[in-house]
């Protein structure tokens, strides 16, 4: 029973650590938050996961949550993706 346990365990972390390791996130600074239209903008370093170079833009968040979690002058780590031809930050966390 403990080997069945164990086996179960050990694919559920194997399973899972290739999404985390996908997962590229970004540094950058907010510097103005547009909550009537869920954007927000950000000098940021380079994003590998989309090949940009390091620069200020402006995002839409996928979830107001990011927008109300951050204020201007933040840094933050965050996680952007394309959707179509938006860029939509998925993940923000803000940094210590």
């Amino acid at each position: 029973m403990f080997i069945k346990h164990l086996i179960a365990v050990t694919a559920i972390i194997f399973s899972t650590a290739g999404f985390a390791g996908d997962v590229v996130m970004t540094t950058g600074e907010i510097k103005r938050i547009d909550t009537a239209h869920n954007k927000l903008t950000i000098k940021h370093g380079d994003i590998a996961n989309l090949d940009m170079p390091g620069m200020t833009m402006v995002f839409e968040v996928a979830d107001n949550a990011i927008i109300n979690a951050v204020k201007k002058g933040d840094k933050v780590l965050f996680h952007v993706e394309m959707d179509g031809q938006r860029m939509v930050i998925k993940t923000l966390t803000v940094q210590p």
